[in-house]
Order: structure tokens, then sequence, then C-alpha cells
């Protein structure tokens, strides 16, 4: 406060009451009401409010201390203070004397063990319940606690989390009680812990009944045991009991009688054997999938490869092929295989430029023998010229009537078609030859065909047998529209015509059934029973019949054989037909099987002849299998099996890794086949699931 002082008024350290009303405030005013003069030195005023003032009086005796009491409650000597909580970093001057008294500790609420374990600022004595194992606190700096156990638990030794004595972890029990400091925020170090049972958490050994001098700072001195010969390990003579070893290690040499242990091995997997001599020995683990055999009474065991029945396996399946053979069998299941040696066609599914022959194989398309083909005519050559070439094992000499010739614009394979004006253009052979004389028996003619819109008259000749104007038998459209086909006596072939692009026309008679097929389709009311015998000798003639009716438009990649090529509809090749009447590449699959229960390794073996060359594995011959109806192939590596019969090979290969099911079935392709080079059949399939 700041007052004027116009005179002093005091007597002593007394202010008398009209010295204390003339204190004024710096604007003149009077600021305390005086309560009197103060009496006695050491005398303490103290405001009341509204201007008001108090005396209080002095303590009357030293080591007293005026305690403010807040709010309006008048302040008061006191001898000692009660709290010192408004100070909340009390600080000591110098040691703390206790004055004969004591420090009291606190004891918390419980703690329920968890981890971590958190300890509660409630007091400095915990007990802790539950038995959660844990392996750090949760705790603030330089604390120091107890804790109390109620029940088994284990605390984890942890540099930086909880350093137990001796860096072991400790296994409670009830009782135990446990001494902690907190170094740092959550680092806590035991410093000392006591048992229920008064033992010493980390124990040592002290003595060893019966053997003086065994025991030198806590270790047990071997050498020093009196049951154990100096320098020796156990021996059979000081054993006296035997037991279960349950640590520590078996030195080799040591011999004991019909054990009885558990016993942890060098490595994971080793065993132990009684040797002949009674010694227990170790077997090192063997391989992965190995199994531990025994090779005889007295003999040592051995980690040995599993039995592999693949080859047993193969074998029953080639014993299967030759029975189904020996026995003309359809295809047919064991309980893990399916046997096809190609009897019929039950067994496939689908054939891709491939044919199951009656010869009971399967190859390429066409797949005849050098005596099949009779007439192969590519068309193939420079625009504008004429040299035709029969490409046919029979190598006829072609000659052309009128202006026939190589066409580049258009053609369906190769270099180049043959163009025909319909007005006498032909291409023929000689008139008589044998390979034309068809009496009664089986043949096929095809080729691609590629009508001329323009055209409009009938007769319109596509071939002709016999001399090229006077044919025995002929094939030609009947009407301007060209919907009605006739051919070799029989008809009409029925269609709606196709002009302007290329269609593969096939004509098949077997067994005395005529056919005739517009790109592998059996045209309308085919087929007609024809058992004409064209046995007069005669020649092959394309595109005219006398001096009129001749073909107008393009003719591509014409083929004759001596046998019936197609029984049913079928895809016309891709590819421009091998001189021996078959394709370079094609395939096959099997009739889908199911399994008793999920495959996923199959194997297969594959009966194959070299007709001509030789087959390379895995490049010409490609096997395949699957174990889900064919949406995922697996490769299967065929390996050479040796021979099953006189020409006859094996190829076979197990333990293909295939996407589970129980839908198997195989798949084999054929590539770089020729008919006068390399040309493949499959004999039999066995597959393995």
């Amino acid at each position: 406060m700041s007052w004027t002082d116009p005179e002093t008024k005091s007597t002593g350290n007394l202010i008398t009451a009209a010295y204390w009303n003339q204190m004024l405030g710096p604007s003149g005013n009077q600021v305390l009401t005086a309560p009197g003069v103060f009496t006695t030195a050491g005398d303490i005023i103290y405001g009341t409010g509204d201007n008001a003032t108090t005396r209080l009086a002095s303590s009357g005796g030293g080591g007293k201390f005026l305690q403010m009491n807040g709010g309006a409650t008048a302040p008061a000597w006191v001898t000692a203070l009660t709290s010192l909580v408004a100070d909340t970093t009390p600080q000591l001057g110098g040691f703390l004397d206790a004055n004969g008294n004591y420090i009291q500790m606190q004891k918390g609420g419980d703690i329920a063990s968890a981890s971590p374990t958190v300890i509660d600022t409630d007091g400095d004595y915990f007990s802790v319940t539950g038995t959660t194992n844990f392996s750090a606190f949760t705790v603030a700096a330089d604390r120091h606690f107890f804790l109390e156990f109620a029940g088994v638990l284990t605390i984890t030794h942890g540099a930086g989390t909880i350093d137990l004595p001796g860096g072991a972890n400790i296994t409670t029990a009830a009782s135990d009680v446990g001494e902690f400091v907190s170094t740092a925020a959550n680092v806590v170090t035991c410093v000392n812990y006591t048992r229920a049972s008064g033992k010493a958490v980390i124990e040592t050994v002290t003595s060893v009944s019966g053997s003086t001098g065994a025991v030198a700072d806590g270790d047990i001195d071997h050498d020093s045991l009196a049951n154990f010969a100096a320098n020796e390990h156990y021996t059979q003579a000081n054993i006296t009991t035997i037991g279960t070893v349950t640590s520590g290690t078996i030195s080799t040499g040591a011999v004991i009688d019909d054990p009885t242990m558990t016993q942890g091995s060098d490595a994971t997997g080793d065993v132990y054997y009684r040797s002949a001599a009674g010694k227990l020995t170790r077997l090192a683990t063997g391989a992965d999938g190995t199994v531990l055999t025994s090779t005889g009474a007295g003999a040592v065991p051995a980690f040995e490869a599993v039995a592999d029945d693949a080859g047993i396996r193969n074998d029953i399946a080639t014993l299967a092929l030759h029975t189904a053979i020996a026995d003309n069998k359809a295809a047919y299941n064991l309980s893990n295989a399916f046997i096809d040696q190609f009897e019929d066609d039950s067994g496939i599914d689908a054939e891709s430029t491939t044919d199951r022959h009656a010869s009971e194989y399967v190859a390429t398309e066409g797949g005849a023998a050098d005596t099949d083909v009779k007439l192969l005519l590519h068309m193939d050559g420079t625009n504008g010229t004429y040299n035709f070439v029969d490409s046919s094992p029979s190598a006829h000499t072609m000659t052309r009537d009128g202006t026939p010739t190589h066409h580049t614009a258009e053609k369906k394979f190769g270099a180049s078609s043959a163009t025909f004006d319909g007005s006498g253009d032909t291409v023929h052979t000689s008139s008589t030859h044998a390979d034309f004389t068809f009496g009664t028996g089986d043949f096929t003619i095809e080729g691609w065909f590629y009508w001329t819109p323009a055209v409009t008259h009938d007769g319109q000749r596509f071939f002709t047998g016999g001399t090229p104007d006077s044919g025995e038998w002929s094939c030609y459209g009947n009407d301007a529209n060209k919907s009605n086909i006739y051919a070799f006596g029989s008809g009409p072939f029925t269609q709606t015509a196709d002009t302007s692009t290329w269609n593969h026309y096939a004509w098949v008679r077997e067994s005395g059934s005529l056919a005739m097929y517009r790109n592998g389709t059996e045209m309308g009311s085919s087929p007609y029973a024809n058992t004409t015998d064209f046995s007069a000798a005669g020649g092959f003639a394309l595109g005219r019949y006398g001096a009129g009716d001749g073909w107008n438009g393009l003719i591509d990649e014409v083929r004759i054989c001596r046998s019936a090529k197609y029984s049913a509809n079928f895809t016309p090749a891709a590819t421009a037909f091998d001189p021996g009447g078959i394709v370079s590449s094609g395939n096959f699959t099997s009739a889908t099987q199911t399994a008793s229960g999920s495959v996923s390794t199959m194997g297969i073996v594959v009966l194959y002849k070299n007709e001509t060359g030789t087959a390379t594995l895995n490049t010409d011959l490609v096997a395949e299998v699957s174990a889900n109806g064919g949406t995922n192939y697996a490769s299967a590596t065929l390996v050479a099996g040796g021979t099953f019969s006189t020409g006859i090979n094996i190829a076979a290969v197990s333990g293909v890794s295939v996407t589970a099911g129980t839908a198997p079935k195989y798949k084999i392709s054929f590539a770089n086949q020729s008919w006068l080079t390399k040309h493949t059949q499959v004999h039999g399939v066995a597959l393995l699931y």
C-alpha cells in the first residue's frame, strides 16, 4: 500500500490511533480504519474486508508459524504445519531425521496380473492376483514397490524391461514377495525376491552326500565324487539306477541295458538305437521323405527312400494293354486306371485333324499307307502357268485341255489354285489307270471348290471318271442354282449353294453307302446305298464333261484315296495334305473318367509306332494329363520304355503333379508329321490316377 506520512506520530514501536487515521492514500483519501494501537511487538494486522482491519496479537512464543486458512477465514499462529500439499516439490536441506518415529508404508489395492502388469499409485505394497505370466511393467520412474504374489505365474527376465536376479525367469508361488525399483518409466529391477518356502531364487549346491570336497564355489568337481572314477565319465560299474535322462549329453561309448530314456538328440529327427555291443548310439536323421527301416536282427537300422511303385503300376498298365489287345477290348477302367487300345471310338472324346483307323490306331488325318493315296493335286505354281503335278506316290502325269492355269490371286492353300473357264477346260490323267478302278470298294474323293456366281447353267462337272469326254462316273450340279448334286449315279445331294467362297466337298463310299459332305457336314439326303461296280479301266478328269458343262471357277487341293476317310461329320484339314494323306499336326483327347477320390498326381503309358521315320518324344509326340476334366492340363514328359510288341514302342511317365480334381483325362498331340518322312501312330494308352 502506498500512503502519505504527514508527520511522524509514533511512540516506540506503536502507532497511535490518531496517526493510523491519518494514513492516506495517494489521493489523500483515508485507506484503513484504525483498529486501535499495536500493543505488542510482533503484532500483525490483517484485512477483514470493507476497508476494515483487525489486529492479530503476536504468537506469544517462538517456533510458531502464521498459517493462512484461505477464503474469509482469519489467519492464525500454529505450532506446526499440517500439510505440504501445496508444495509439490518439498526438499530437505540435509538428512531427514525421523526423530525416533518412522516413515509409514502404504498398502495399495490388489493388482491383477497382466502383461504388462500395471503398478498403481495408491500405495507401495501390493498383492498380485491371478496367474497371467508377464514380462513387463507399466510404472512411472523412481518408484520403489513391493509385490506379494497370490499364485503361480512366470515373470520373464528381459534387459530393459524386468531385470531379474541371475538373469533367470522366476516362477512365483503363493506368498512370495518381490522388491522392485523402477529406474526409468517401465524399466524395473528386482532388488530382492523372497520365496515363501525360504529357498533362494537361484540355488547353489554346497555339498554332495558322501563326497567330501566335491563342491567348490557352488560347482561339482566330477573327479571328487565318490562313485565315479577320476578323469572318467559315467561308467557301467558306477551307474546303480537307470532312470530318465531329461537333459545333458550322453557321450559316445555310454553303455546301458534296456534303456528307457527321453533324450534331446544332436539334431531334430535323430534317433538312438542299441548297438550289437549294447551301446546307445545316435543315428542321424534321414533325408525328407525317407523311412527308418530295420535291416535285420543285430544289424544297424537305416533311413531309406520309400519304395516307388510307379514302375509296378506302369507294368500293370502295360499288361492291361496286352490283355485289351489280345481280347479286342474296347476302352475300360481299372480301379485307378483307364485303358484304351482303340478297338472303337468309345474312349475318345474329341479329335482335331486326327482319326482312329480301322487298324486300331490314332494318327493325324488320313494316316494312310503309301498304297492308299492315288492322286494329290496341290495346284501350286506360278500365276498364268499350267504345270499341274500329282504329289501322290503314283505320280500321275497330268495333262490339260483348254486353258486351265495357276491362279495366285485366290487360293485355299499354298501358292495358287487352278482356274477353269467352264468351256472345255480340264486337267486329267491318262485315259486308263487301275488307281481309279474302284470296283465295289471304298474310296474318298475330296477337294476345295470355288463357284463363280455369274455362271447359271446346270450340269457343271466337278469331275469325271473314265475318259475326259465319256466318263463311267462323275459328279455334277443338275440345276442353275447348284442346289442338287448327283454323283456316281446317286442323288440328289441337296444344299444351299454358297458361291464366291471356298467350300470343301468330299465324296465317301464306305461299305456300300455313298455320302457327300460339304465343309465336313453331311449334305441333305445323304447317304445313298451305292454298290455299283466301277471296274472298267479309266482315268480321272477335273472340270469337264464333253465340250460343255465344265467347271467355271477355281479348284484347289484335290485328293483321291482308296479308303473311306470319313464316316461321320468332320472338320476339314486346315493345311494342305501331305503326299501320304496326313497333315503335319493334330491332337485327340480321351473321354473323361471319374476317380474315386481327389487326384493330384497322375501317370500315363503310351504305345506308339513309327510307321515312317522316328518320332522324338515330347516334340513330335506329346502327352498331357488333367484331373479336372481338361480345364488344366499338365505336361507329361514321356520316357522311352522299351518294346511292347513288334514295331510297337512304350513311352511312359509317372508322378506328374496336376491341379487336383476327380475327372481324369489325357491329351495326345502330334507335330512334324509327314507320311513319307515321319508318320507316328498311337496304338494304345493307359491313364494312371
